[in-house]
This record gives C-alpha cells, sequence and structure tokens, in this order.
C-alpha cells in the first residue's frame, strides 16, 4: 500500500509475464476534512438517523452525498458552514438496509465513509 504522495507505476508479474502501467499519481489525504470526518452511530439501527462532524477552515457551501455500493445516488444534500466543527444530523428513514457511502465535498476537499444501515 501507498503510504506517501508521489508518481507511482504498478508492476504486475504473471507466470513469467511482467506488466508495468503508466504512471499513477498518488496525492496525500490527510486533509482536516479527512482526517476529521466520523459518522455515527455505524451500523445505523432502526432510528435510521446518522449523525456526522468534521472540522476544516473552508466555510460556505458544502455537499453531502449518499450512495450505493454500485454508485446509485440515494441522497444529495447543499449545506451551509459558517464555523469550524461542523455537526449535523440526516433522516434516513426509508433507505433499504444495506452497505452505502456517505461522502463530504467542501471546497477543493472531499472524503467518504462507508456505512452500514440495518
Amino acid at each position: 500500500m501507498v503510504q506517501n504522495s508521489g508518481d507511482y507505476k504498478v508492476s504486475v508479474l504473471i507466470n513469467g509475464c511482467e506488466g508495468i502501467s503508466e504512471n499513477i499519481t498518488v496525492l496525500s489525504n490527510d486533509s482536516p476534512l479527512n482526517t476529521s470526518f466520523i459518522a455515527f452511530p455505524n451500523p445505523i439501527d432502526g432510528a435510521k438517523e446518522l449523525n456526522y462532524s468534521f472540522e476544516n477552515k473552508i466555510f460556505g457551501s458544502y455537499l453531502v452525498t449518499i450512495h450505493s455500493i454500485d454508485e446509485k445516488k440515494i441522497l444529495s444534500k447543499r449545506f451551509n458552514k459558517n464555523r469550524y466543527h461542523e455537526k449535523k444530523s440526516i433522516d434516513l428513514k426509508g433507505i433499504e438496509s444495506g452497505l452505502y457511502f456517505i461522502k463530504i465535498q467542501s471546497g477543493n476537499q472531499q472524503t467518504q465513509r462507508k456505512i452500514i444501515i440495518e
């Protein structure tokens, strides 16, 4: 697993045949948004309410998206952030049990977490 930002190539060796990829650029994802973002409770029980919080210095509009494992958009809401620490709840009643992802986009930062709805 890559631990640092940089340009990398992937090498695969199968039965004596080697293939090498083009350059792959990996960027660090240690932004305040990524390191501070939490979604709870997880798994989500019968109450079907998801809480999330994150911290960053970007104020203004941000987007919360929930999508299924097959990339189907389930929910998309835009909120306004006017303080460093943001905490909100989202009602997920009516969404079937399963594995989903919650994604936050704030300015040029974005991150996502896996969530399970029971």
